[in-house]
């Protein structure tokens, strides 16, 4: 993949499947994550991972219009 297809490929998700991703997966998600451009080098971002029982908790205090989101 080229510059710019990746560029005008890009598009933000805001509903997920169902399945949980894989461990080993996740961590090379998180890696690649950490690699992204940001502000000033500021890095930004964080990243919080969370098991089942806590996103079932979450989506509960969240209701059901924010739930599918999570």
């Amino acid at each position: 993949m080229d510059v710019e297809e990746a560029i005008r490929g890009r598009r933000t998700h805001k509903a997920f499947a169902p399945e949980p991703v894989g461990r080993e997966l996740l961590g090379k998600l998180l890696e690649l994550a950490r690699w992204a451009p940001n502000h000033h080098l500021t890095n930004p971002w964080r990243f919080r991972v969370i098991g089942p029982d806590a996103l079932r908790r979450l989506k509960a205090a969240a209701g059901p219009e924010a739930a599918s989101k999570l």
